[in-house]
């Protein structure tokens, strides 16, 4: 198989920056009573999500036999107390080299390594705001994975945020959102930023629903919605004229739970959080009381332990000595026991009155036939209003991608994933998204959660920023300037003399800074092409693959016609 690159095609465009994808908002006025609002404004059509049926065929991801008894097994709680969960097997203990058992297999600890404080770097991404992207994202994963994996999903176009402010037109969190559905009442509440996320199918809303939001003091807003109308729209506002003030940020206790995967191929990530841990907390109890701090750990059926928990506690030299005494160890096959740590997470004892974020630092999927048992759990999770924020370890393939994304999704968040800049530890596999900034990690994982308890998105500054992908713009990917009529705007690909074979992995991709030119080029040239993005952007042809029998490829032309590029291969 041969690697065919087409060389770079420069495009001048009117503006290489393009414009923000900037959304207008209006402030509420204060009113004389609560009001329900369906917005006026037809929202953007996006890609629809095809529905891809389950064929009731797993992947063989379950673990060999090695011994497991068929009876109930153990979750170990931070007292030393044993909860019986007839979901769970375990092994009697860790091999004697050290390492896990999973299926038979020994495996080895990896050299443990001292990580300095803020070494691993990271991006986040948030589906929410890039709502157009995450559909084409989810229907080309739903296409190649879903017939075989009971996959969740969900789907922006049946979303309907509904955003409640109070009678100052200022968000108010904590509002009881409850709607009417066809299996009974849905029953969220409004996130720091005042807005909760109904979705119609997911949540099986009726044609006709009665909508009921109740403030703190009780008061309440209600009124029977047209599902279409809605759906139009896309956004309900909610005005409450409240007396009681929603409780400032800075006063809000905060519930912070870490779930993370401690088997063998998590050394660095589990470092990293024995290092850092203490930094992240000071850096949020300097402007916030009342915090608590919770940690699940898990590992994979046949391990020393599937899940061992330590309930909240105020006593942060407690959770640092907890966490210090944990080790990277087990494991053997990819798919990891989530599900049972989500569900032994979200069962702790989280405050009615707090702001809840839980971590979940984790480098694989739950086994494909507890997709649906990990689902569940993130649904739970919503209904507690706990915002889940994954951090994608390395190792983190598309499955893992796909679950923890719609996880963040739901719960009103956004992903965490490492990066390879840092130049530490195991290989990360580059995320499907179009954007993002590259940080360090504990910088990330800080400004998600300043952002979730505050409820404002919260920004790296310049000097954080190790590395820009794509057209970024505060956590948008945002749309380059439409092109000009004499500009081709569509690449088309014409194979005049193809020989013998397919291409595969085509793709093109258009540049817009000089820092994703040099990224770009670096597996196809070892020569510097510098470009002044102030007059044009690059764009990027690459043929893919093909079985190339012998022969050599050549673009001995490319033809323009009115909006599109005809790159003429032979």
């Amino acid at each position: 198989m041969k690697r065919l690159i087409l060389p770079a095609l420069l495009i001048p465009l009117l503006s290489a920056c393009g414009s923000s994808d900037t959304s207008s908002s209006s402030s509420n006025t204060s009113s004389s009573t609560s009001t329900i609002t369906i917005a006026s404004e037809t929202r953007e059509a996006l890609p629809s999500i095809p529905d891809v049926a389950f064929n009731g065929q797993y992947e063989n991801t379950a673990p060999v036999d090695a011994g497991i008894g068929g009876g109930d097994s153990e979750i170990r709680t931070e007292d030393g107390a044993i909860a019986s969960s007839p979901d769970l097997a375990s092994s009697a203990s860790d091999s004697v080299s050290g390492g896990g058992v999973s299926g038979g297999v020994s495996i080895p600890a990896p050299p443990i390594q001292t990580i300095e404080p803020g070494t691993l770097t990271a991006g986040d991404y948030d589906d929410h705001l890039n709502p157009h992207l995450y559909q084409n994202y989810a229907s080309d994963y739903l296409q190649s994975r879903g017939q075989w994996i009971d996959v969740p999903r969900i789907d922006f176009n049946n979303r309907i945020q509904i955003q409640v402010t109070d009678n100052a037109g200022l968000p108010y969190p904590d509002a009881r959102v409850e709607a009417g559905s066809s299996q009974g009442t849905v029953k969220l509440f409004t996130a720091a930023n005042g807005v909760a996320s109904l979705y119609s199918e997911l949540d099986a809303l009726r044609d006709s629903f009665q909508l009921r939001v109740i403030a703190a003091d009780g008061t309440a807003a209600q009124q029977n919605i047209d599902l279409q109308q809605a759906l139009k729209a896309g956004t309900i506002q909610v005005s409450l004229d409240t007396t009681a003030e929603a409780a400032n940020a800075a006063d809000t206790p905060i519930d912070l739970m870490f779930v993370v995967d401690t088997t063998g191929s998590m050394t660095d990530e589990l470092n990293f959080l024995q290092t850092e841990l203490s930094d992240i907390i000071s850096s949020v109890t300097e402007q916030q009381s009342g915090i608590r701090i919770g940690l699940v750990f898990y590992r994979d059926y046949g391990d020393n332990y599937i899940v061992r928990a330590h309930g909240f506690s105020g006593d942060q030299n407690s959770v640092q000595l907890n966490l210090n005494q944990e080790q990277a160890r087990g494991g053997g096959d990819y798919p990891e026991a989530m599900d049972q740590a989500l569900q032994a997470a979200i069962g702790a004892d989280w405050r009615d009155n707090s702001r809840k974020v839980m971590f979940l630092i984790a480098d694989a999927p739950p086994h494909s036939d507890r997709m649906r048992a990990t689902w569940t759990a993130a649904e739970q999770a919503r209904e507690k209003n706990i915002h889940v924020v994954p951090v994608a370890a390395s190792g983190v393939a598309e499955d893992a991608e796909y679950i923890m994304r719609s996880v963040a999704a739901l719960t009103n968040s956004r992903y965490l994933f490492l990066t390879d800049d840092s130049g530490f530890g195991q290989s990360h596999a580059e995320p499907d998204v179009d954007c993002y900034v590259v940080t360090s990690l504990r910088k990330a994982m800080i400004r998600a959660l300043n952002s979730l308890v505050s409820g404002s998105r919260v920004e790296p500054t310049d000097n954080d920023i190790i590395r820009r992908v794509g057209n970024y713009d505060n956590g948008k990917c945002a749309q380059t300037n439409p092109p000009s009529d004499d500009i081709a705007s569509t690449v088309l690909i014409n194979k005049s003399n193809s020989p013998n074979g397919e291409f595969t992995q085509k793709q093109t991709r258009t540049i817009t800074s000089q820092s994703d030119l040099d990224d770009a080029l670096q597996q196809y040239s070892e020569a510097t092409v510098t470009v002044d993005f102030t007059a044009g952007q690059v764009l990027l042809i690459d043929m893919g693959q093909q079985s190339s029998g012998g022969f050599s490829i050549a673009t001995p032309s490319f033809t323009q016609a009115d909006d599109h590029v005809t790159a003429n291969i032979v």
